[in-house]
């Protein structure tokens, strides 16, 4: 949809853990993971981790390797996806 003749183009990242609240933030390793996947998702790309992928199960996402992806204080192998709606 384009808003004054620009087509905005959101970059997006999704990680799924159990991060640790305290209060009402929260902290640790996953959350730093999710930032840093979010981060390395360029102009309307949605980046996904492993741990998002096993639990999509039957939706209609097509999913490619992100080989790319380098983050410091992520785990070391983490696999990282980009994903798409298929239509």
């Amino acid at each position: 949809m384009k808003v004054d003749g620009y087509d905005p183009q959101l970059p997006a990242g999704l990680h799924f853990a159990k991060p640790r609240k305290l209060g009402s933030d929260y902290f640790g390793v996953d959350v730093n993971v999710a930032a840093r996947v979010a981060a390395a998702a360029g102009p309307g790309q949605v980046l996904v981790s492993e741990a998002v992928c096993e639990r999509l199960g039957d939706a209609d996402v097509s999913l490619r390797r992100h080989w790319r992806f380098k983050a410091q204080g992520t785990p070391k192998g983490m696999k990282v996806f980009s994903a798409e709606i298929e239509r």
